[in-house]
């Protein structure tokens, strides 16, 4: 309460005379806000914004034998037409939730759902067997990628891109 209070007087005595109050008489009159000396210095943490929609794999865990996710099938890369199909197939061991995303060329991650809205036509399934359908495809996602992402008691791993080659 006495970091927002004197935050709030720091803030008030910054501004420009007449800004952000109201500009009635009764404003102008009203009873000072007290304000409050900190004892310290008030450190703020910064919390780092995430560069892309969709966050890392997680970092390296200690965890008991056989619970770590094991990818045992990547997806690989697809080349094909303007309104083409493709699908791409993922497996791990020891994951019971799967996540697939798409990757510009830039690296940055999206949703299916935040890709599909960049990509007006573009039709994606997740079909069963760890197994992802794209059609209609667009020459917009050339030079695109897929990750699997799975997670699991273990954590979670992530595949290797497969990259989309539209010609």
């Amino acid at each position: 309460m006495k970091r927002t209070l004197l935050l709030l007087t720091v803030f008030s005595l910054l501004l420009p005379a007449g800004c952000g109050r109201a500009a009635t008489p009764a404003a102008e009159t009203a009873a000072p806000v007290p304000t409050v000396e900190a004892t310290a210095p008030v450190q703020q943490e910064s919390t780092p914004v995430p560069e892309t929609p969709v966050p890392p794999p997680s970092f390296a865990q200690d965890l008991p034998d056989g619970t770590e996710i094991v990818i045992t099938k990547h997806p690989t890369g697809e080349v094909l037409p303007v309104g083409g199909k493709a699908f791409f197939i993922a497996h791990a061991d020891n994951a019971d939730q799967l996540t697939w995303i798409l990757v510009d060329p830039e690296g940055v991650y999206y949703s299916l759902e935040d890709a599909a809205a960049q990509m007006p036509g573009l039709e994606l399934e997740v079909l069963p067997k760890d197994t992802l359908g794209l059609s209609n495809v667009p020459a917009a996602l050339d030079g695109w990628g897929v990750v699997a992402w799975f997670f699991g008691p273990g954590g979670s791993a992530e595949t290797n891109i497969a990259y989309i080659t539209v010609e």
